[in-house]
């Protein structure tokens, strides 16, 4: 009992310190990492963005423009801490909305602990497995509002397991005074805290909200949004800045994310998206860390069914040429031939 009471304490005070180094300074961390490399390039600057399944870790009401059935797989490692993580979410319309269902693994890496009785164990530091169910529904043409249900279960050390749950409610405005602007507000990871022994762990209770605006007037195949939350962790009193830009030409996209006033090891983040044939995705995002260095995202997706974007303007444009074919048969007179086949006029 002594030993692990020792071990434990040790592993909780590298958690921690590796919580204050990423500015994650309560409760299990892995609730508060990306789902999608989009939201890691923009740092997280995106509680009023839509269309995008991933972007549910930041406002589940954000899903309920998901125009096609959308999977994504999401991994990073960081080389200097010894953190696994990786994700699968899984999107699609039902009618009355968007359901979204996610499932994330976090392995915090080996440690070895020095026992009371001279020897020495290798174990892993910490796993952590959450899972969640959120939907999103429209409350008319601009106005839509989410929520997730979370579990998660974290093992310290491979001996002590807790399990807590969790909830997500958000809300997002299109076209707020300005066609182009978007306002969103969320707030995050409200539920129980995880008890290991006798020590607790609070979640981390985040309240987040901001806006994102479309320039206009850009070429056609051009978009850039600009966008920019506030963020307070309730459990740690501290508010910051988060400031992102997002720029879409073609298939191709770019992103940048900016730390304003928070207490966090990034200097900035960067990312780039390809879309290939208008239904598979691919995002990378890199992480510049003051001291944990750089840590780089990936995820991969792929859309389903034929309601994204391209589709839909391929077969827009499909029925309008059937249609004006149509129309062009209708109004011609029905032509005459001759014994021979030729045409009669």
């Amino acid at each position: 009992m002594k030993t692990f009471a020792f071990a434990f304490i040790f592993v909780v005070l590298v958690n921690n310190f590796c919580a204050a180094a990423s500015g994650n300074t309560s409760g299990s961390g892995i609730l508060l990492e990306d789902i999608g490399a989009k939201g890691g390039g923009l740092f997280g600057a995106c509680s009023s963005f839509t269309g995008d399944i991933t972007l549910l870790r930041y406002n589940p009401a954000g899903i309920t423009d998901l125009n096609a059935a959308q999977l994504s797989a999401f991994y990073y490692n960081s080389g200097t801490t010894g953190i696994n993580y990786g994700s699968i979410t899984y999107g699609q319309n039902i009618g009355a909305g968007v359901i979204g269902l996610n499932i994330s693994y976090l392995n915090g890496g080996d440690m070895e602990l020095n026992l009371i009785n001279g020897t020495t164990a290798n174990v892993i530091s910490e796993q952590d497995i959450s899972g969640s169910v959120s939907l999103g529904v429209p409350l008319g043409k601009k106005l839509s509002i989410g929520a997730s249900i979370k579990a998660l279960s974290s093992t310290l050390i491979g001996a002590k397991t807790a399990i807590a749950f969790a909830g997500d409610a958000g809300a997002v405005y299109k076209g707020f005074i300005l066609e182009q602007l978007n306002i969103g507000a969320a707030i995050l990871n409200l539920g129980t805290g995880l008890k290991y022994l006798d020590t607790a762990e609070a979640l981390p209770l985040i309240v987040q909200g901001g806006a994102s605006y479309r320039i206009p007037w850009l070429a056609e195949d051009l978009t850039v949004i600009l966008s920019a939350d506030g963020v307070y962790g309730v459990n740690d009193k501290i508010f910051g800045l988060k400031a992102g830009v997002e720029g879409n030409y073609k298939e191709f996209s770019a992103r940048i994310g900016i730390p304003l006033g928070l207490s966090e090891d990034t200097s900035f983040t960067a990312g780039a998206g390809y879309r290939l044939e208008g239904q598979y995705l691919f995002d990378y995002a890199v992480s510049f860390g003051k001291a944990l260095g750089l840590t780089h995202r990936v995820s991969v997706g792929m859309l389903f069914g034929e309601k994204n974007e391209d589709n839909y303007r391929s077969n827009t444009l499909q029925k309008k040429q059937n249609q004006n074919n149509d129309n062009y048969r209708g109004n011609t007179p029905p032509k005459k031939q001759n014994w021979n086949n030729k045409v009669i006029k």
